[in-house]
């Protein structure tokens, strides 16, 4: 509650202005907080990694994908690059399903947790699920283009050695290799 009332203003600010760019969202969100690290780090010092994943389930179960950087890190630091690694490897079935008209709400939480993870690997740039979110973004639908994206930002970023034979895979065409070649070209992956 406390991280909140420290946002609440950058929040009202977007609204007032229909939105801003995500990118700059996330960088007023993340100076905000950077300027309040030393009330975070001691409020937070005794915390343990089930409390800290308490708080990122937290941020899905009230509607926000988008998971703080610090709470990212933490995550990661203390988990060892397991957790968001997880999160993913345990919840892929769910690609195979349109999220969007589902209605199993078990399916709906999954793909939330699937989204945050790589949201959240996305944000901190982390490197430790290259196998799973490539395998995620083999198995998505492209229906599920929200996921789909934050798969392929991921997959541009952080696997290079895997970009070619994706690119060059018959089974990823269409949507799915838009997709692709647009967060390449976002991540400045242009080459033969």
């Amino acid at each position: 509650n406390k991280i909140e009332e420290l946002l609440d203003d950058i929040y009202h600010e977007s609204v007032e202005n229909h939105g801003m760019a995500w990118k700059d969202l996330h960088k007023k969100i993340d100076d905000r907080i950077a300027e309040n690290t030393s009330f975070i780090n001691e409020a937070t010092a005794d915390w343990t990694i089930d409390e800290w994943k308490e708080l990122y389930l937290h941020q899905i179960n009230i509607g926000n994908p988008d998971i703080y950087y610090f709470i990212a890190s933490k995550i990661e630091e203390l988990s060892q690059g397991e957790y968001f690694k997880n999160c993913i490897a345990e919840n892929l079935g769910v690609l195979k399903l349109n999220v969007y008209s589902c209605s199993d709400k078990d399916a709906l939480y999954k793909s939330d947790i699937l989204l945050s993870a790589v949201k959240a690997l996305n944000r901190i740039s982390s490197p430790s699920a290259k196998v799973e979110v490539t395998e995620a973004f083999r198995m998505c639908e492209t229906v599920n283009e929200h996921i789909l994206y934050e798969l392929a930002e991921y997959v541009a970023a952080q696997c290079d050695s895997e970009l070619p034979g994706l690119i060059k895979d018959e089974n990823i065409e269409g949507d799915k290799l838009v997709a692709l070649l647009s967060m390449c070209v976002q991540e400045n992956k242009r080459n033969d």
